[in-house]
């Protein structure tokens, strides 16, 4: 779960997105929380992403479900080819596409979340079940030892519900200091 700031001409406005195909840690959750919630601000922090969703743009508590996507670049192809006629000469022409990295696929691929897949948002499913693979054939995150992951976070937030009651609470007053600044 992650707000981001949604820009428009005149205003800002902040939505939660809850980022589908991944069961992220909670920041508390221990070993596991804090260095994902690192790790996403890292990738994210200040920089425009993109939310693309899938069949469910919402989910039942109203945050928006969605893949992230940050534009980190430019893929330049040249292609050559030659004309035919009465004079043979060659041509050239380059494309320029910007480069998306879809910030899901990274959270799995390095080990800071699980995969969660939810019928029927499964449009980057085998990407992520790909990323799982990577993530456990390297060792990496909470793969890092055989049988790392003593309580998913799923388990974890049915467990400790109270500590996610109070982290909202918090992420609702801290979302209206931001709307009175």
């Amino acid at each position: 779960l992650a707000i981001v700031p949604i820009k428009s001409d005149k205003t800002t406005r902040y939505e939660k997105i809850r980022f589908l195909g991944i069961d992220a840690f909670e920041h508390d959750q221990k070993p596991y929380g804090d260095p994902a919630y690192k790790y996403l601000s890292m990738l994210v922090l200040g920089k425009n992403v993109c939310i693309e969703t899938d069949v469910d743009e919402h989910d039942k508590y109203g945050r928006t479900l969605g893949y992230v996507f940050l534009k980190d670049g430019v893929i330049e192809k040249t292609l050559r080819f030659r004309t035919t006629g009465n004079i043979m000469s060659s041509k050239e022409l380059t494309t320029k596409t910007p480069k998306y990295t879809l910030i899901n696929e990274e959270i799995i691929k390095n080990g800071y979340a699980i995969l969660y897949a939810s019928s029927p948002n499964n449009k980057y499913k085998e990407r992520l079940k790909k990323a799982v693979v990577h993530a456990r054939t390297n060792m990496l995150g909470v793969w890092e030892k055989k049988d790392y992951v003593l309580e998913t976070p799923s388990e974890f937030r049915h467990k400790h519900p109270h500590k996610i009651k109070n982290k909202l609470k918090k992420q609702r007053i801290k979302k209206k200091e931001i709307n009175s600044v």
